[in-house]
């Protein structure tokens, strides 16, 4: 069709011969009516496509016709290029993307996890150390350092956590909440945040350098004094972190942002003249690469992380309780009396165990993504929760209880097991049941299809 409609623009006398061919071809491709309505494909000369028409050719062509009671020149008045829907094209709709953006986005992980949190990490951390680079002589400066870590902690928690300070993130790491690979992409993140927002800083402001604070302990303060400052005060902000934003009894909480903020400012206000406050090594890099100095740099790097190393240690030992949830050996976790507020109840918390794993994986995108080794480590955990008393064994009721509740019919379940058993003891061992809960995944994703 497109050779033929370039044919139409050709020259002069060209162009009714290649609109009567046309005719011709969507006639014979939509097996139009045959005889005197239709020019037969046997009558199409050879120039009738991409090519100006000879003399004879057209002579030709007028004596076939001669019979005909439509002439090329009526048809061709009469015809009317058919609207070709777009193949494999979704509906545009007001407002959405551009198509060949979505269909970027589809086809990357960045409109999921990717590199969404890395980004946000990046973003918090640069707003934070710009505040703190361009407020530093201020009396009010914390007050201003503490609302915009607010800010950017609700901004970005839900995607990244928030940290914004390679501190935070080890105590995150220690407490189990993200991966070894993730706390060394933050760290990266949040220190090309710092250096970029001091270079913006010192660039802005007409003074530069010169009213950009530097780190460093106070007059007659020693190293010693300034290192366990910025220590005990790292230590304060992971350990609120990591109690109001990562435990299971506070649950989903909108005050979280609030406690980080107020325990940075009131770090700053109480360290400030002594170490300087920095407690941040990401933030600390930055300024110091503004006044082209490393000194004391090591102590804004190895205090912090020491004290986000030590909250996240502890957290394990005071919230005890939240290891029993996280390793499946309880399924609720109950504070003591004298605790205050909602702890005194027990809270529940949804264990992704094997029949919420089944359930993912027949549909849910988290699971379709998931590498290999994230799938065996998921199968290691669903076991230890199915081995409540660790002989490394799972029982075949068990075993079979749990199929069910996923979902899967009992002759399925009975052939299942059947053939992961193949030693017939009655008991499920860790190889057998990682070779079950391959067959059970494929037979709940068919399930869902």
């Amino acid at each position: 069709r497109r050779h033929t409609e370039r044919g139409l623009h050709g020259a002069g006398g060209g162009r009714v011969l290649q609109r009567s061919s046309l005719v011709a071809i969507m006639s014979a491709a939509e097996g139009g009516e045959t005889g005197a309505d239709a020019v037969p494909p046997s009558r199409m000369p050879a120039a009738s496509v991409g090519t100006e028409p000879t003399d004879e050719t057209a002579i030709q062509m007028d004596a076939d016709n001669k019979g005909d009671a439509t002439t090329p020149q009526e048809a061709a008045e009469d015809f009317e290029p058919p609207e070709i829907a777009p193949i494999n094209e979704p509906p545009i709709h007001p407002g959405d993307l551009p198509v060949w953006l979505a269909a970027h986005l589809r086809r990357t992980k960045m409109a999921r996890a990717g590199s969404g949190p890395f980004i946000v990490e990046f973003t918090g951390t640069l707003f934070l150390t710009l505040v703190v680079a361009m407020t530093g002589g201020d009396a009010t400066a914390p007050i201003s350092v503490g609302f915009i870590l607010v800010a950017m902690v609700y901004m970005g928690g839900h995607i990244s956590g928030g940290h914004y300070n390679p501190a935070v993130s080890l105590a995150v790491y220690l407490r189990g909440k993200i991966s070894f690979f993730q706390m060394f992409f933050y760290f990266v993140a949040q220190v090309v945040g710092g250096l970029c927002a001091a270079r913006i800083a010192e660039i802005s402001l007409p003074l530069g350098q010169d009213v950009i604070p530097l780190p460093a302990p106070r007059d007659a303060v020693s190293t010693g004094n300034a290192f366990l400052i910025e220590f005990l005060f790292s230590y304060a902000l992971c350990v609120t972190v990591l109690n109001t934003a990562t435990t299971v009894s506070v649950g989903e909480n909108s005050f979280y942002g609030l406690a980080i903020g107020a325990v940075v400012l009131a770090g700053n206000y109480a360290a400030g003249n002594i170490s300087g406050a920095a407690l941040n090594p990401a933030v600390a890099s930055g300024l110091m690469a503004v006044h082209g100095t490393n000194a004391n740099l090591w102590l804004y790097w190895v205090a912090p992380l020491l004290g986000g190393f030590s909250a996240g240690i502890l957290f394990h030992i005071i919230n005890a309780e939240e290891n029993d949830l996280r390793f499946g050996d309880a399924e609720t976790v109950e504070r003591p009396r004298f605790g205050v507020g909602g702890h005194t109840t027990a809270y529940k918390k949804e264990v992704r165990s094997t029949m919420v794993w089944l359930q993912q994986a027949a549909g849910s995108t988290d699971a379709a993504d998931m590498t290999h080794k994230e799938k065996k480590e998921l199968i290691k955990k669903s076991f230890s929760q199915l081995d409540k008393n660790n002989t490394g064994q799972i029982p075949k009721s068990e075993m079979a209880k749990t199929l069910a509740d996923a979902g899967l019919s009992k002759e399925e379940i009975t052939t299942m097991i059947d053939a992961a058993d193949k030693d017939g003891d009655d008991v499920i061992t860790f190889d057998e049941y990682e070779s079950l809960m391959h067959q059970a995944m494929a037979a709940a994703r068919k399930k869902h299809e």
